[in-house]
């Protein structure tokens, strides 16, 4: 599992009830496709907020765990 994406996935499950836009916004900065957002944000409302895991899982799945990348650029 990548580090990053877990500290993501982690932020997007304080942010998700707190502050919606701030989520898509997180999503967005990582340069997730509006289709994939779309997506992980119904994944990451229907999920326990103890479950980032899972979450970092399902961004994974469909951003393809390449924020990595953008942070060696």
């Amino acid at each position: 599992m990548n580090s990053v994406v877990e500290y993501e996935a982690a932020a997007m499950m304080s942010l998700r009830d707190e502050d919606p836009l701030a989520s898509r916004m997180l999503l967005e900065g990582m340069g997730v496709p509006l289709d994939a957002q779309d997506e992980i944000l119904a994944v990451a409302a229907a999920m326990p907020e103890s479950d980032t895991a899972e979450l970092s899982k399902v961004i994974e799945r469909y951003y393809g765990g390449t924020a990595d990348n953008q942070l060696l650029r």
